[in-house]
């Protein structure tokens, strides 16, 4: 307990304090040395949390970070509170040969439009939000998911699978 015990409360914290990008290197070094401590394999893909504020503009992780995938992993509500940063962001880190993932995606969801202009490499939809919307809305998400794959080669994961029936809809999203 204390009171940054919550990525959230730290992340707050960290943007009130104007540190979120010493934030976000701290998180991928902490990814990559948690890595290299449990013995994995080099090209492990590693999902690192970033805010659109600096994707992009991290530093190299050095010789330990070049063994592993790494993954910058936005979520898409950071993507709709900072469309620009978020769609220069990526193509610098692309640029550099990196990976982007767009972290939460549900329908329903405004930033479904920028996808496509950061051509991300990972979808990530959320089953917990998708499941909050009609069944038109969900099919809407599926058919705009399924063309940036199409378009891109962006590869479709889904979060929070916990029955069969989210199963079934996880295949019926493209997963």
């Amino acid at each position: 307990g204390s009171a940054l015990h919550t990525p959230m409360r730290l992340r707050a914290c960290a943007e009130a304090a104007g540190r979120l990008e010493q934030l976000d290197w701290a998180c991928r070094r902490a990814a990559v040395a948690a890595a290299e401590s449990a013995g994995l394999p080099d090209g492990t893909t590693l999902y690192v949390n970033v805010t659109t504020a600096t994707l992009g503009d991290l530093p190299d992780a050095g010789e330990a970070g070049d063994r592993f995938d790494i993954v910058l992993d936005v979520a898409i509500d950071d993507v709709e509170a900072g469309a620009a940063d978020a769609v220069r962001g990526a193509a610098r880190w692309q640029a550099r040969g990196g990976r982007i993932a767009v972290d939460d995606v549900g329908a329903g969801t405004h930033a479904l439009g920028l996808l496509p202009l950061m051509s991300p490499d990972v979808v990530k939809l959320d089953l917990t939000r998708i499941h909050k919307h009609a069944p038109s809305e969900r099919a809407r998400l599926a058919a705009a998911v399924a063309a940036l794959g199409d378009r891109t080669g962006a590869q479709v994961m889904v979060e929070a699978i916990e029955s069969d029936a989210d199963l079934v809809t996880a295949q019926a999203l493209g997963a």
